[in-house]
């Protein structure tokens, strides 16, 4: 997901404080200290709800304030630990042979990537692989910086890579022109590896397994591998593209006309719908930490509370249920228009 998608317009610094401010100030109860008696109820107008946030303002803080989405390192298994932040997950998986990390926040987020490898006792100069899910640059934005530190590899799916494949190559050529005119950094990155359905890589005691789990994007790659959780181990999934904003973009990164970019998409999202849902996911992982309430596991987690919180096979298949009802209710939708 990107701002670039959703509004081209230029927000000022000025409206986004008067935004925040409207939204804090709404959002605040006040109290009165009572004295003798009880004052007469008063009726009060209904408080006007303040509008959401658009993707491009949220951003705007995200580059500007990213210490804003400051989120702990936790380990969520023995060898798999979550290092993104707030709002951009970033996974570290830990083997004999390879360390890998799977996705990379925006650029400005690098720093807080850094230390949050290192919080969890790795060395992120020893990073040998960087798998992603996609090619949205919320995926892989920080992954030039990161493979210029490690020297790691870099894998994405083949269906993310529109004409030849060049070095350093631009995924998003109007991403790139989207964030130079903000003055953000849009730094692309050879890629090493092209992925595919079934493709396996042995990272020692680990096999990362990969799908093709096309919808968001034509080649989002999802990634299943076995974790130890308690003792005992289980399938960890991580599901690459579960948002459906994208059916309603009119560049939503298939080939041809129009009309046959989206049946190409419709159709895609609907094949790997079927595929999920022959899966026996025991460790459900986010794209995006609130897809899976990651950061709410955790605090879960460091009460005590058992069975462990992130094994969640009832929360996968309720995911799923729901996500798939939503993609219908979109595409109903869409056919009415």
């Amino acid at each position: 997901m990107h701002p670039a998608t959703e509004s081209k317009r230029h927000i000022s610094r000025g409206a986004l404080v008067g935004a925040l401010a409207l939204f804090l100030a709404q959002s605040t109860t006040c109290a009165f200290v009572a004295t003798g008696a009880e004052p007469a109820a008063k009726k009060s107008a209904p408080t006007k709800r303040p509008r959401p946030l658009t993707w491009e303002e949220r951003s705007e803080i995200w580059y500007n304030q990213p210490e804003t989405l400051k989120a702990p390192a936790l380990a969520i298994a023995e060898n798999l630990f979550y290092v993104g932040n707030k709002q951009f997950s970033s996974h570290l998986l830990v083997g004999k042979k390879e360390i890998v990390l799977i996705d990379t926040p925006y650029p400005v987020h690098f720093d807080m990537l850094v230390d949050s490898i290192r919080s969890v006792g790795v060395d992120p100069a020893k990073i040998t692989l960087i798998l992603h899910t996609h090619r949205h640059y919320d995926h892989n934005g920080a992954t030039f910086r990161m493979k210029k530190l490690s020297g790691a590899k870099t894998a994405i799916g083949a269906k993310e890579i529109r004409g030849r494949l060049q070095k350093p190559h631009v995924l998003e050529p109007a991403i790139q022109q989207y964030c130079e005119r903000r003055g953000w950094a849009y730094e692309p990155f050879d890629i090493d590896m092209l992925l595919d359905h079934g493709q396996q890589i042995d990272i020692g005691g680990t096999v990362v397994h990969c799908h093709h789990t096309p919808g968001h994007t034509p080649g989002t790659i999802s990634y299943s591998f076995d974790v130890t959780v308690d003792g005992k181990k289980h399938m960890a999934f991580l599901f690459g593209g579960p948002g459906l904003q994208t059916l309603r973009w009119a560049n939503n990164g298939y080939p041809g006309a129009a009309a046959e970019r989206k049946r190409q998409q419709i159709e895609d999202f609907t094949r790997t719908f079927d595929y999920l849902k022959t899966l026996q996911v025991d460790v459900p992982l986010g794209a995006h930490p609130f897809i899976n309430d990651t950061l709410g596991k955790y605090e879960r987690q460091q009460k005590g509370e058992q069975p462990n919180p992130f094994l969640d096979p009832a929360g996968w298949n309720k995911f799923l249920a729901k996500q798939e009802a939503s993609y219908k209710k979109v595409i109903a939708e869409m056919k009415e228009k």
